[in-house]
């Protein structure tokens, strides 16, 4: 319902304030990985350069599958972005309990 947009809307405009990335197709890549697209998630778990940017927006948005395949795959968690926000600061500040959980 209402909370679980407003938990996106909210992870979105931190994430996007908290991203190092300001290029719009690392949040392309990890939005369509999160839906299934099988050579963004491939890319994502192999983007080496690009694994932290993809965990702090994965962390934002909430994407609590993709960030444990992520985990699995070896990228850390304990990244920052913009300001010296975490990807688990990000995860927090939008509410998404799973991922911190995790």
């Amino acid at each position: 319902g209402s909370d679980k947009l407003n938990s996106i809307i909210r992870g979105a405009i931190i994430g996007a304030r908290n991203s190092g990335s300001d290029d719009d197709s690392d949040v392309s890549i990890v939005v369509n990985a999160a839906c299934g697209d099988p050579e963004a998630h491939n890319l994502v778990l192999e983007a080496s350069p690009y694994v932290g940017e993809c965990m702090l927006i994965s962390c934002a948005l909430g994407f609590a599958q993709l960030v444990k395949d992520m985990l699995r795959s070896g990228a850390q968690v304990n990244v920052t972005g913009k300001n010296g926000v975490t990807a688990l600061m990000d995860a927090s500040y939008g509410g998404h309990w799973m991922i911190v959980k995790h």
